[in-house]
């Protein structure tokens, strides 16, 4: 082994001790320790132990400044066994602002107008505002030209997540 490998050995051995620690087994903390068993340079394993990542960012997106702005909605499913009512999917709708999640089980997908009329007709009662925007996945259920109606028909807007 060459010498100048001597004090990253020793280094590695104690556990990635600090200098300083090591330096305190130096002057007599320890026996056995030689006097050249503290390293000069920088352990490669010891800086990236030290680094640290930036915080997640707050938000990724702006959120909504009123309830019922932005609506999430997606379905869930088929699960493998049926609920006691015969429901194999469920619908979530969570509103952007408040992050409120309303569930409704599904016997089939296409009960999902129904069921957004339904939650709609709940929500907007119990707020006085209207839904102003709907956002859901590109799946079949909301992707159909009945929903599509509904919406003009109500002066909502919908957007697409990936």
């Amino acid at each position: 082994m060459a010498v100048q490998d001597v004090p990253d050995l020793w280094h590695r051995r104690l556990g990635h001790l600090s200098r300083g620690s090591m330096k305190l087994l130096q002057d007599g903390q320890a026996t056995g320790i030689p006097s050249d068993a503290i390293t000069k340079t920088d352990c490669v394993t010891c800086l990236k132990g030290k680094q640290c990542r930036l915080p997640f960012p707050k938000s990724a997106t702006k959120r909504s400044e009123e309830v019922l702005e932005l609506v999430h909605s997606d379905i869930c499913g088929p699960m493998q066994a049926a609920s006691v009512g015969g429901a194999r999917y469920f619908l979530s709708f969570i509103d952007d602002f408040s992050r409120k999640s309303f569930v409704y089980f599904l016997k089939h997908k296409n009960e999902a107008l129904p069921k957004f009329k339904d939650f709609i007709a709940m929500v907007e009662r119990q707020t006085s505002k209207r839904v102003k925007c709907l956002r859901t996945d590109n799946g079949r259920e909301y992707v159909n030209n009945m929903f599509a109606e509904f919406l003009v028909r109500r002066h909502s807007s919908r957007t697409y997540d990936s």
